[in-house]
């Protein structure tokens, strides 16, 4: 080598010194940096702790307690059951809080709390144990979502602060969803539990329906049973009792078993029961509610509670036995032969 080239080498290879020394290609940018260095926020967590769950914001909150026999349960909503499959349910919310993990502080300056809303303003979320001691206490704050950003699609998580409770640190946590501050929000909507396929029979009766209903199947027949009965459309059949068992009660829970008089179930305008195969019946009973609003009020037998049902949920299962009749096979009409037209012999 010649030292023409060797000075131009040594050129080369200072100038790929500054550039990797100025650029970091190989480094990633900051913001995968900083998700190297995230760490869980309650490290210590233990759910089968927790005794209560607690949620609240200047204007409402909802809590949830676990109860003696182990389930949780939600007071304000006379003590019915809260959710206990998906996220938005009691175990998805400790799941959550295993999985908050933060980075490095976005502020320890407790003069910056109002800014990103986590501090007396912002909502709190509180789990304690049996004793009322606090095993997490944090502070929700505001989404941290800036479209303008170039990296926007790529970041996007519905980020949010969070400030522990014993702690001036501010995080920013990702994927972390707000939480819901009604009880609404946090009981199990499920009313008559059952899977609708295992049916075995049904019946729908009541004023608003008039002549009694009733469906019994054998196989994957259905027929209608009683004088007037006759094969039955498995179509309708198989929706009714979708209907029924999907029915939420998407409203409130307005009440527990003793107030039927109040809510007119003393008397019901609807009743509709089905059986499955085990020999299981499943009932409801249905009336107007008060005030004469557009909801009605329901009960399952399965619960003791009263729930409010919009009214498309009765109207979905108010059918007659007409609706489920199947139509009788239509004969095709002989086509008479043309006069003077010569005759085949057979």
């Amino acid at each position: 080598m010649n030292r023409l080239n060797t000075i131009l080498l040594a050129i080369f290879v200072a100038l790929t010194a500054a550039v990797l020394a100025v650029e970091k290609p190989f480094a990633g940018d900051a913001y995968e940096k900083a998700r190297r260095r995230e760490h869980p926020l309650f490290p210590g967590f233990d759910a089968t702790l927790a005794a209560r769950l607690e949620i609240r914001s200047k204007e409402k909150g909802v809590e949830i307690e676990r109860a003696p026999d182990g389930s949780w349960v939600v007071p304000a909503a006379f003590g019915y059951r809260a959710k206990m499959q998906g996220d938005d349910s009691v175990p998805g919310f400790f799941d959550r809080i295993l999985r908050m993990k933060g980075r490095e502080p976005i502020s320890d300056n407790p003069a910056s709390h109002d800014r990103f809303n986590v501090g007396e303003s912002g909502i709190l979320i509180r789990v304690s144990d049996a004793s009322g001691a606090p095993l997490i206490e944090f502070r929700q704050g505001r989404f941290d979502i800036n479209p303008n950003d170039p990296d926007f699609e790529r970041k996007f998580t519905f980020a949010s602060f969070v400030r522990r409770t014993d702690s001036n640190e501010v995080y920013l946590v990702d994927e972390f969803f707000p939480m819901g501050l009604s009880a609404s929000e946090w009981i199990d909507t499920s009313f008559v539990r059952f899977e609708p396929s295992s049916a075995t029979e049904f019946s729908i009766e009541g004023p608003l329906v008039g002549a009694r209903v009733h469906l019994v199947r054998q196989g994957e027949t259905w027929s209608i049973a009683g004088p007037e009965g006759g094969p039955a459309k498995k179509e309708a059949a198989d929706a009714w009792l979708q209907a029924l068992g999907l029915i939420s009660s998407f409203k409130e829970v307005a009440g527990k078993g003793e107030d039927l008089a109040k809510f007119g179930l003393a008397n019901p305008e609807l009743i509709v029961r089905a059986k499955t195969v085990d020999g299981t019946e499943h009932s409801a009973v249905f009336a107007k509610g008060p005030d004469a609003k557009t909801f009605y009020a329901a009960k399952g037998a399965d619960d003791p509670w009263v729930f409010v049902v919009p009214d498309w949920t009765v109207d979905n299962l108010k059918k007659k036995v007409e609706d489920f009749r199947e139509a009788p096979a239509s004969v095709p009409a002989s086509v008479p032969a043309e006069p003077g037209a010569a005759t085949q012999p057979r």
